[in-house]
């Protein structure tokens, strides 16, 4: 069992377990204001938590399983924790008292396991090496940003996103590395911006319900391909840079224009029912 310092109630450290591989940090969030940050130290997490309700602790733990660190941090209010994710999307509260700045560090690989009820969710993943990302949202607001600067180190083999009513939404999605997006939008909305590098080949498969994905790729030079499996139901709307070259597939110039086979370039894989897929 890895040791936890508390300096108060409030403010909690795990400290690195010895010949761990990777950390993979779980984190339960029913109701609250959340950030992930980059920290400047060698401990896994540095977690602050303000509340007003004394019952409104975070619960922690962090223990080795073979040679993985597990960390599992868990933000609820009593009278809640029994309600799910998608019940406190439909019954939660928009007034939020808990507030949680957590910090991980830029020495250590991670696997994040994120899910959030209510509430909103700040990540900054900048220079943090993340080989496997899932991010659910009940009814939160979920933003994720990783500066053009200070990429992900390492490459994110797959990133799992499922929304159920609230919004999730990726700027600089390149610089995550991400191999493989999966992404499963019931009622609510995705929205992925691309930047101006590709650092490999992304999958990106979709699957939407009553939902929305949006996507914003500004930058004609990134080769984009688009096969949508579409629905009498649904509303497709692409920007006129997309070429349609066969059945419900769309390509962008710079996938045209690609001098080798090998070059990076984006593929989107969709399914919608009767939800909205828009291309800007």
């Amino acid at each position: 069992m890895c040791e936890i310092t508390a300096q108060d109630k409030k403010h909690l450290d795990v400290d690195p377990e010895p010949g761990a591989r990777y950390v993979r940090f779980n984190l339960t969030s029913l109701e609250a204001i959340s950030y992930l940050k980059p920290s400047q130290n060698n401990k896994p997490l540095n977690l602050y938590f303000i509340s007003d309700d004394e019952k409104s602790l975070p619960k922690l733990e962090s223990k080795k399983v073979g040679d993985v660190q597990d960390v599992n941090v868990m933000l609820e209010k009593p009278a809640l924790s029994n309600n799910g994710l998608l019940g406190l999307g439909l019954f939660g509260t928009n007034k939020y008292q808990e507030k949680c700045n957590m910090y991980l560090s830029r020495d250590h690989n991670f696997e994040l396991d994120l899910k959030y009820g209510t509430g909103n969710a700040f990540l900054d993943l900048s220079g943090i090496p993340v080989r496997k990302m899932s991010i659910t949202s009940g009814s939160a607001d979920v933003f994720v940003n990783c500066n053009e600067n200070t990429p992900n180190p390492t490459f994110l083999d797959t990133l799992n996103i499922k929304s159920d009513l609230g919004k999730i939404y990726i700027k600089n999605l390149n610089e995550l590395k991400a191999r493989v997006i999966k992404a499963n939008i019931s009622f609510g909305s995705v929205e992925l911006e691309l930047n101006n590098k590709l650092f490999s080949n992304t999958h990106i498969q979709a699957s939407l319900g009553a939902g929305s994905l949006n996507v914003i790729c500004t930058n004609p030079e990134i080769p984009v391909k688009v096969v949508i499996q579409d629905s009498p139901l649904c509303k497709i709307k692409l920007n006129d840079k997309f070429i349609k070259v066969s059945q419900n597939t769309f390509v962008n110039q710079a996938f045209l224009d690609r001098v080798s086979p090998n070059q990076f370039y984006i593929r989107f894989d969709l399914a919608v029912a009767m939800g909205n897929i828009s291309f800007q």
